[in-house]
C-alpha cells in the first residue's frame, strides 16, 4: 500500500484499528474499523441507487450485456489533504494515513457514486448503469454495444480510472449484477446463493434464523407470499418468544427452500404494454404480484412482494385488508406503475365498488385519495380464479409443496382403455363381451354380468347398489395409486379415513383388491399420521421406591419471570422429594456458568448434595459444566422426556404454588417479585405437605418454623441435659423420618392404583416407527404429530430414543407422546442409505439384550 501510493506516513493523533479480511482469490482486503471517526463525520445525503430499480431498468429486450469492476474502486479516488489525518492507523512497521479513499468510511460510498454519476451523466438509465464499482452495459445489437461500450472506456481513461480485466464480462448472453443473473429473458436467482439455501442446515438458535430469513429474503421478490411463508420463523426473531422449533418452524423452512430453490424467472417491465396486479390479504398478511402478458398472451411476473400485517392492521375487517392489499401493493410498485396503464385484479368484490369513491369517510376516503395517482382500472376475479396460476411458469404449486397435498397425473379415457386391452384378465374380459364368447372368462370376484363396455370402449362395472346402482370404471394396477391419490390426497377429498375412502373410490372405479389396498394407503398415509389420531393412555407408573432420607432426590427447574427491578428474569427452582422442602434463587440469565454457580450457592452448599438430581434437558442443566460438578459431588443426574412435564412432576406443581403465592404478594408490581422470593419459600416451607402430613421444614428440622403469628404461643421450655435433648431429637426425627416414609408409599399406592385405571400398556417396541405429538402448536390447523421416527433403543422410564430421518439426528421422547404409525418419511427429503443404516442398527439392537430397561431408584410421580 505504501509503494502502491496509498498511504504514507503521519504524525496524525488520530488512530483507527486495522484487520484484514481474506478474499475469494486467497488475497486479503486491508479492512478499517472508522467507527470512532463515522461518530464525528457529517452525513452526506446524495442517493445512492436502489438495486430493485437498476435491475428493472436493465430493459425490455436486450440481449447483449458486458460488465467491468473498477479496480480497487476507492483507492482510485484521492483524500483531500485536510481529511487523510482522520484515516491514521498504526501497525508493528509505524503509524500511517492514508491518500486515497478508505474502505469503512462512512462517506466513502456516496463520494464514489457521486464521482461515477458524474462521469457517465449522459450516459446513465440509457444502455449504460452503475452502482458504486460496478458498470454494466446492455444494448439489443452488436453496433450500438461496441459504440457503448468504447464511449464507457474512453471516459474511464480519461477519468484515470481502471477496471480489474479478471473481473470484467464483454458481450454475454447473461451476466451477473447486484447478486442476481440477468439475460434477456429476465432477472433470475443466482445459482451459487441458491445453493448457500439449499445446503442451509436446520436452525437451532434465533441466530441461525436471522441468517436465514436475511439469505432468503435478498430474494423475496421472487417468491410469492414470501411474508406469510417465513412467519412461522420470523416469530421467533421476537424478544420474550422462547425458541421451541417445531412442526410450523419445519415446515416454513423446507417451504422458503423448495420455493427459492424452483423460484420463476422475473421479466422486465415493458412500457409499451399494461400491467396487471392481483392483490390478496389474508390473516397472516398481504401479498401482491405485478405481471404482464408476453408475445405469447402469457402473463409473465415482473416481481412479487407480500408483508405481515402489523397488530392494528390485524384487527380491520376483511374488506378493509382486502383494500390496504391494493392501496399497499400500487405504492409498492409505483416507481414501475406510476404513469403507465394498470389494471387490479381483487377476489372481494366489494373493493371494487369502495374504489368508484361514493360516500366514503375516514381511512377509505383517505386510500381513495392515494390511488387516485395511478388510475387504475379494478376488475373483480373470483376466488377460485386468483391463483395468478399463469405467472408460476415454472410449474410451481401456488403456495407450496409441503402444504399441497402430492400432485395427481390423471389419465385419460384412452389411456385407461388401451391399459385394459393390454392387462392379462381384463383383456379377456373385454373379448368375451366384444365376441360374446363367455367360454374365455376367467374366474372373477364378482358375477361377469356385472361387466360391460362403455361408448368409448372402456370397460365398466355395473354395481348394483340398492339406493342406487352405480357405473365404475374397471382400473388395472398402473392406475391403482392415480385413484388413491384422488380419493384420498386431493383437497376435495380431504384425507378421509378408510371406509369413507373406499366409498369414495366405490363410486367411480372398481378393482378386485379395493379394501385391501385403501387400507394399507391410508395406514402409511403421511399426511394421515401427522394430522389425525390421538397418543394411546398414559403409560402406567413405573413402581419406583420413595427416597429414603431428605436431600436424597432434588428436582430442579427454571420459570422465566418478568424483569425485576434487580435486572433477574429466572427463578431457580430446587425441590427435595422426601422433605418437599424448595430452595428459590433468582438469576438474571440461564447460561450453563450462572445455573451451576446458584446451585453450588445455594443448595449444595448451605443444605446438602443429592445422591440423585433431577431436571429436564434445557441447556441450562444439560452441558458438561454441571455433568463435572456432578461426578465430582458424586451426584447422579437425571433428565426427563422432553415435552414431559409429568416426569419431574413434583417440581411442576412447586411451579405452580410458587406463583399462585407470589402473584398475590406482588400485587401487579410485577418487577417486584425478586424482593418477595423469601416470604414466598417460607410460606410453602412452613406449610403442611398433603403427601407427607407435615411441613417441609418439620420434616428436616424437627420443629416448626416460628412465625409472627406465633409470637403469642407459649415460650419454648428451657433445655436442662444436652445428651437428654440430643437422644430425644434423633428419636423425634426417626419418627418423622419413619412416618414420612409410611405416607409416601401410601401416597405413591394411590396414585398408582388410580393412574393404572387411566393408563394402557406400552406397545412400542424397537424397530417400530411411530409419529411424535408436537405439544406447542401455533395454529389449530398446525400438524399435531411430526414424524415417523424410527425407535432406536428403549430407555429408562418408558422413554426411547428415536432416530430423525429428515434431520438425521437422535432424540429421547416419552412413550406418552408416541403413537405407532406405518407411514413412511418422504424419500424426498430423507438421506435413505442413512434410514436404512439406522433401520439395519435397529433391527439388530431389537435381538439383543443390551437395550433393556433397568430398575429405577426412585419415583418421579409418587405424589401429588
Amino acid at each position: 500500500m505504501l509503494e502502491q501510493g496509498v498511504i504514507q506516513h503521519s504524525r496524525s493523533p488520530w488512530n483507527s484499528p486495522l484487520f484484514l479480511v481474506p478474499k475469494k482469490d486467497g488475497s486479503y482486503r486491508p479492512v478499517m474499523d472508522f467507527r470512532k471517526v463515522n461518530e464525528v463525520t457529517e452525513d452526506d445525503r446524495y442517493p445512492l441507487p436502489l438495486l430493485k430499480d437498476l435491475l428493472m431498468s436493465l430493459g425490455h429486450g436486450n440481449n447483449i450485456f458486458s460488465s467491468l469492476d473498477l479496480l480497487s474502486g476507492y483507492w482510485q479516488v484521492p483524500m483531500a489533504p485536510k481529511s487523510r489525518e482522520v484515516t491514521a492507523f498504526s501497525t508493528p512497521s509505524g503509524h500511517y494515513e492514508f491518500l486515497r479513499m478508505a474502505f469503512g468510511l462512512k462517506s466513502a460510498p456516496i463520494t464514489f457514486q457521486r464521482m461515477i454519476n458524474t462521469l457517465f451523466s449522459d450516459m446513465l438509465g440509457q444502455h449504460v448503469y452503475a452502482y458504486l464499482d460496478d458498470v454494466i452495459i446492455c444494448s439489443k445489437n452488436p453496433e450500438s454495444h461496441f459504440s457503448t461500450l468504447e464511449d464507457v472506456l474512453l471516459k474511464l481513461k480519461g477519468a484515470g480510472l481502471k477496471a480489474k480485466l479478471t473481473k470484467c464480462e464483454f458481450l454475454k448472453a447473461k451476466i451477473t449484477f447486484l447478486g442476481h443473473t440477468v439475460d434477456r429473458d429476465g432477472i433470475h436467482t443466482m445459482d451459487d446463493k441458491i445453493k448457500a439455501i439449499k445446503n442451509f442446515p436446520q436452525p437451532r438458535s434465533v441466530d441461525n434464523i436471522r441468517s436465514f430469513i436475511g439469505l432468503c429474503g435478498y430474494y423475496r421478490s421472487f417468491i410469492k407470499d414470501f411474508a406469510a411463508m417465513a412467519s412461522p420463523l420470523t416469530q421467533l426473531l421476537k424478544k420474550e418468544v422462547p425458541f421451541h422449533w417445531n412442526a410450523a418452524q419445519d415446515n416454513s423452512f423446507q417451504k422458503l427452500k423448495y420455493a427459492l430453490t424452483n423460484a420463476p424467472v422475473l421479466a422486465f417491465p415493458d412500457y409499451k404494454a399494461p400491467f396487471v396486479l392481483y392483490t390478496d390479504a389474508s390473516a397472516m398478511g398481504l401479498g401482491a404480484v405485478l405481471m404482464q402478458q408476453d408475445a405469447r398472451g402469457k402473463n409473465r411476473p415482473i416481481a412479487y412482494a407480500s408483508r405481515t400485517l402489523n397488530p392494528a392492521e390485524s384487527n380491520y375487517s376483511v374488506t378493509h385488508q382486502e383494500t390496504l392489499a391494493v392501496v399497499w401493493a400500487l405504492k409498492h410498485f409505483r416507481d414501475i406503475i406510476l404513469g403507465y396503464p394498470i389494471t387490479v385484479y381483487t377476489d372481494h368484490a366489494a373493493v371494487t365498488e369502495l374504489f368508484k369513491g361514493r360516500n366514503l369517510s375516514g381511512r377509505l376516503a383517505r386510500w381513495y385519495l392515494t390511488i387516485q395517482e395511478f388510475s387504475p382500472l379494478f376488475k373483480y376475479l373470483p376466488g377460485r380464479a386468483n391463483v395468478v396460476a399463469d405467472a408460476l411458469s415454472r410449474n410451481i404449486p401456488v403456495g407450496s409443496m409441503a402444504e399441497q397435498p402430492t400432485p395427481v397425473q390423471n389419465f385419460t379415457i384412452g389411456e385407461l382403455a388401451k391399459a385394459q386391452r393390454q392387462h392379462d384378465i381384463w383383456s379377456k374380459v373385454i373379448y368375451a363381451l366384444e365376441s360374446g364368447d363367455e367360454l374365455m372368462v376367467p374366474d372373477l370376484p364378482v358375477p361377469f354380468a356385472q361387466f360391460f363396455l362403455s361408448p368409448d370402449g372402456v370397460l365398466c362395472r355395473y354395481w348394483p347398489l340398492k339406493k342406487e346402482p352405480v357405473a365404475q370404471f374397471v382400473i388395472t394396477e398402473s392406475y391403482i395409486p392415480v385413484v388413491l391419490k384422488l380419493v384420498h390426497d386431493s383437497v376435495i377429498a380431504g384425507h378421509p379415513g378408510k371406509e369413507r375412502t373406499l366409498s369414495a373410490a366405490r363410486r367411480s372405479y372398481y378393482w378386485p383388491t379395493m379394501r385391501v389396498d385403501i387400507d394399507a394407503y391410508v395406514t402409511k398415509c403421511l399426511k394421515c399420521a401427522q394430522h389425525k389420531g390421538t397418543v394411546p393412555k398414559p403409560a402406567p407408573i413405573l413402581e419406583y421406591p420413595p427416597p429414603e432420607r431428605p436431600w436424597d432426590v432434588v428436582a430442579i427447574d427454571l420459570l422465566q419471570l418478568p424483569a425485576s427491578r434487580q435486572g433477574s428474569k429466572y427463578l431457580l427452582v430446587c425441590v427435595d422429594h422426601f422433605s418437599r422442602y424448595v430452595v428459590l434463587a433468582p438469576l438474571k440469565d440461564k447460561t450453563a456458568t450462572t445455573v451451576a454457580h446458584s446451585l453450588i450457592a445455594n443448595l449444595f452448599c448451605p443444605y446438602s448434595t443429592p445422591r440423585v438430581l433431577l431436571s429436564d434437558n434445557g441447556g441450562e442443566f444439560h452441558n458438561s459444566l454441571l455433568a463435572e460438578i456432578c461426578q465430582q459431588f458424586e451426584m447422579k443426574q437425571t433428565f426427563t422426556a422432553a415435552y414431559h412435564p409429568a416426569s419431574n412432576g413434583l417440581v411442576e406443581r412447586a411451579n405452580r404454588k410458587i406463583l399462585e403465592v407470589l402473584r398475590p404478594a406482588v400485587g401487579g408490581l410485577l418487577e417486584n417479585w425478586e424482593d418477595w422470593l423469601p416470604h414466598v419459600a417460607a410460606s410453602i416451607n412452613s406449610s403442611v405437605c398433603e403427601s407427607t402430613g407435615q411441613s417441609p421444614y418439620y420434616i428436616l428440622y424437627g420443629t416448626e418454623k416460628r412465625l409472627p403469628y406465633d409470637l403469642l404461643s407459649s415460650p419454648q421450655k428451657p433445655v436442662y441435659n444436652f445428651d437428654d435433648y440430643a437422644k430425644s431429637q434423633l428419636r423425634v426425627f426417626s419418627d418423622i423420618h419413619t412416618d414420612v416414609r409410611d405416607r409416601l408409599l401410601a401416597s405413591k399406592a394411590t396414585m398408582s392404583s388410580e393412574q393404572h385405571k387411566r393408563s394402557s400398556p406400552v406397545n412400542i417396541k424397537v424397530g417400530d416407527s411411530v409419529m411424535v405429538r408436537v405439544p406447542e402448536r401455533n395454529s389449530k390447523l398446525s400438524p399435531k404429530f411430526v414424524g415417523p421416527r424410527l425407535v432406536m433403543k428403549q430407555l429408562q422410564g418408558h422413554k426411547f430414543e428415536l432416530f430423525d430421518p429428515l434431520l438425521n439426528t437422535l432424540e429421547v421422547m416419552h412413550s406418552d407422546r408416541l403413537k405407532r404409525t406405518s407411514a413412511k418419511p418422504d424419500t424426498n427429503l430423507v438421506d435413505t442409505a442413512r434410514l436404512n443404516e439406522a433401520t439395519r442398527l435397529s433391527t439388530a439392537s431389537s435381538t439383543s439384550n443390551t437395550n433393556q430397561a433397568k430398575p429405577h431408584t426412585y419415583n418421579l410421580r409418587s405424589c401429588k
